[in-house]
């Protein structure tokens, strides 16, 4: 029986088969993002995101609000323009689970077994390379907890259908195979499958390397939009083989960072 090795790396847990001096291993990585677009910090948000109405709709330290009368009501949207990386600098994701909460919330009715939910909508939607973008994916708002006092938020997963990565792990397999500093680059790997086929990315989404969201509601007069945070959560799995340089890892902590020239 071959003799093992277990090595712990920024979350990740290998378990190495000492078969040469490149052992290939196993493991599994978990990691999470927060991402806040705060209202109330007028010139920090104006650099994450963007929305519509700007004749209507004012920013304060009292955060984003509608200055009609009580009783009118006004349909804009808010979009992220800071898109939020996620996974590792040399292995992207195919799934992301996102948790967003409104502060402050809207107004839950419940009635006998009946509830009405807060007015507004979340969307996602994922990139590979920060250019080409999946459609926006509906996030459901969730129902409030027994016990708790009701908060509006949303939770849903974006994820890409395993279709859509076959053409991605051929070639991902393929580079892995060849002489290269590192195997289990697959930032590297992308480089190289745009260097063979540069529209790629237009016919297929096969990774999420970003995320992007864009939230649609109805704001009554005087209603202000405190904050939005989002929570984003994904893992990785499967075999890695360590680099030639074991001092590239000093370099490589950070999330997905390949945007396309």
């Amino acid at each position: 029986m071959r003799p093992m090795r277990t090595v712990f790396l920024g979350g990740l847990v290998l378990v190495a088969v000492l078969a040469g001096p490149q052992p290939a291993a196993y493991g599994v990585m978990m990691g999470n993002r927060v991402f806040t677009l705060d209202f109330t910090k007028p010139e920090e948000v104006k650099n994450k995101a963007t929305w519509n109405r700007a004749d209507n709709v004012f920013l304060s330290k009292e955060g984003l609000g509608f200055n009609g009368p009580d009783k009118s009501s006004l349909d804009f949207r808010i979009e992220s323009t800071e898109p939020v990386a996620v996974g590792w600098s040399w292995r992207p994701v195919i799934a992301v689970s996102i948790t967003a909460t409104l502060e402050p919330p809207g107004q839950f009715k419940i009635e006998g077994t009946g509830t009405t939910y807060p007015s507004g909508q979340l969307y996602a939607r994922y990139s590979p390379d920060g250019k080409h973008w999946s459609s926006w994916h509906n996030l459901p708002v969730q129902g409030p907890e027994p016990g708790k006092k009701p908060q509006q938020r949303y939770a849903g997963t974006l994820r890409v259908p395993y279709k859509e990565q076959d053409a991605y792990r051929r070639l991902v397999e393929e580079y892995s195979r060849m002489d290269v500093p590192w195997a289990s680059d697959e930032e590297a790997a992308v480089r190289w499958i745009l260097q063979k086929d540069p529209k790629f990315f237009e016919k297929s989404l096969p990774l999420v390397g970003y995320v992007q969201f864009l939230y649609e509601t109805s704001l009554r007069g005087g209603q202000r939009i405190e904050r939005i945070r989002f929570e984003l959560s994904y893992g990785a799995g499967g075999k890695h083989s360590p680099p030639k340089d074991q001092g590239v890892y000093k370099t490589r902590d950070g999330p997905w960072r390949f945007k396309v020239d």
